[in-house]
């Protein structure tokens, strides 16, 4: 299988980026010739990723999308099977797919980017910081309640 960069918005998760690539792997899968009787092993070194995949009742965007390709690939007969590996301690494949995306993080190039919706957390997160920021500027010009 050929190396592949693919590059998200910047604002997108890390879980996003291990949840692209096992998207975009299995896509390949219905392209490949058949040595193995149909059985692939996606391995990742996103704990959230892999929970995300066994609790049934995690319906993000992404894991809903790879259930999908995983439904559609089990009617090509294909089994895919998942599992965790630690990551950073010398995995060949995983320090690999580590270094693909440190490159595809930095390329300038804004026109490949293949996904980039922004995680809910982000969104909540930074409507939550405009908030206290509001509150505090309105706290430190206030009159009422000051300390003598």
């Amino acid at each position: 299988m050929t190396q592949c960069k693919y590059k998200l918005q910047n604002c997108c998760s890390n879980n996003q980026a291990e949840q692209i690539a096992i998207l975009k792997a299995l896509e390949q899968l219905p392209k490949l010739d058949d040595p193995t009787g149909r059985i692939a092993a996606v391995f990742t070194d996103s704990k959230v990723t892999t929970d995300s995949l066994k609790n049934h009742s995690m319906h993000s965007f992404l894991i809903e999308e790879i259930r999908n390709k995983v439904r559609y690939l089990s009617t090509l007969n294909w089994t895919i099977h998942f599992g965790w590996v630690k990551a950073h301690i010398g995995i060949d494949c995983n320090e690999a797919a580590d270094k693909l995306a440190k490159e595809a993080a930095q390329d300038k190039n804004d026109q490949n980017i293949v996904y980039d919706r922004v995680p809910a957390k982000t969104v909540a997160t930074e409507i939550n910081m405009q908030g206290l920021i509001k509150w505090q500027s309105q706290w430190n010009s206030t009159e009422k309640g000051v300390l003598c």
